[in-house]
């Protein structure tokens, strides 16, 4: 099962990002987290997620949709 997940800013509730993972929602949100405080990646998305986090906030996490292996590309 694949998991369309999009992050939101905590204070203005815009989206900020949209994602697909395989695990659990926490443990991806935790993976992004993580990332962006050691500096791991040099996206959009990292540098954003830092941004946050260094104004003492992190993205919140929703599920968009849930989808069979096969049917996340279509």
């Amino acid at each position: 099962m694949i998991i369309i997940y999009g992050l939101i800013d905590p204070m203005t509730k815009r989206l900020g990002y949209v994602g697909k993972t395989s695990r659990a929602l926490n443990v991806r949100l935790r993976q992004h987290i993580n990332d962006a405080k050691h500096r791991r990646s040099g996206s959009r998305c990292s540098a954003w997620i830092y941004s946050l986090f260094m104004g003492g906030y992190e993205p919140e996490i929703f599920l968009l949709e849930e989808v069979n292996d096969d049917e996340w590309k279509t």
